[in-house]
């Protein structure tokens, strides 16, 4: 599990970087490489917390909890969607936008890394007398 969580980390970073090379708006090759960066790290974040969440849920809640997993990512990607489009007009182009996008991709990664870095770890049973680690 801990791995599963170091990789999302990872996948944190590279989505960040990616948004943040897309940010910089130079030749449209460089553009669509950078979105390809970052949708590689999004992508992989979901799958890798998707798998983090089924771990850790029961299984007699599974197939609710998919549900409403995805029923919450599709309906995020729709007011993303509107959102953004509401703000490229507000702002006066995709450029504030963008590094909007940027500044606000820094709060889950720095949660995420808090997480794995101090967040609440599993009691591990040591040695035949069951003591705790």
């Amino acid at each position: 599990e801990r791995l599963l969580r170091i990789a999302t980390a990872v996948c944190y970073l590279v989505a960040l970087i990616g948004a943040a090379l897309t940010g910089l708006l130079g030749p449209f090759w460089f553009f669509l490489l950078a979105c390809l960066i970052r949708g590689v790290g999004t992508g992989a974040i979901w799958v890798y917390a998707t798998q983090l969440i089924y771990q850790n849920t029961a299984e007699r809640v599974r197939g609710r909890t998919f549900a409403t997993d995805y029923a919450l990512f599709t309906i995020t990607g729709a007011l993303g969607a509107a959102l953004t489009g509401w703000a490229v007009d507000a702002l006066g182009g995709i450029a504030p936008v963008i590094w909007s996008m940027v500044a606000l991709w820094l709060i889950p990664t720095f949660f995420w890394f808090w997480w794995i870095g101090f967040g609440v770890r599993k009691a591990e049973v040591v040695g035949s007398g069951g003591t705790l680690k």
